[in-house]
């Protein structure tokens, strides 16, 4: 994973590189295309998610990084987090930050307008249909089909020309 940004300090840390997750994001949505062209929907699914969750969190690392610049009351609490700051990258604690968290942070600080947060939140309740703790629960299986799957290709795009008209 290392080649995507991610490396483990011994305190159990993460570093985040902003151009390794454009990338990453570049290839999530390139896998879920792919496995749309070869039938393979249910996994398109999970590329998917994992696509609007890198570009949310790409996007929102450009904010930390501006306000970081710009703000030393900003940057104290960030080095009270525990989170380290630098021009091309972000270091942080090793915890999981939940989707429908960045949906409604990327909404409150309007990167994302109300049409596109509705597509976001499509795309995290298809990808939460297949989490296994929903198919245990439900005794099935979801079914995933091609339309299924090019609609929540297009709710991406709703979200990244918002997301891109930020910048």
């Amino acid at each position: 994973m290392e080649r995507y940004g991610r490396r483990r300090d011994e305190e159990s840390r993460i570093r985040i590189e902003w151009n390794c997750l454009l990338r990453l994001a570049n290839k999530y949505r390139r896998d879920a295309e792919k496995c749309l062209e070869h039938k393979a929907y249910f996994a398109g699914l999970v590329a998917l998610r994992a696509a609007l969750e890198t570009i949310l969190i790409a996007r929102l690392l450009l904010i930390i990084w501006d306000v970081a610049t710009d703000d030393e009351a900003f940057n104290e609490e960030v080095r009270k987090s525990g989170i380290e700051i630098t021009y091309d990258a972000m270091v942080v604690p090793e915890e999981r930050i939940g989707l429908k968290s960045l949906i409604e942070t990327c909404r409150r600080m309007e990167l994302l307008d109300e049409k596109a947060a509705k597509a976001a939140h499509r795309i995290r309740e298809w990808g939460n249909r297949i989490h296994c703790f929903q198919v245990f629960k439900a005794q099935a299986v979801p079914s995933v089909r091609k339309r299924d799957l090019q609609r929540r290709l297009n709710d991406l795009d709703v979200v990244t020309e918002c997301l891109e008209k930020t910048l």
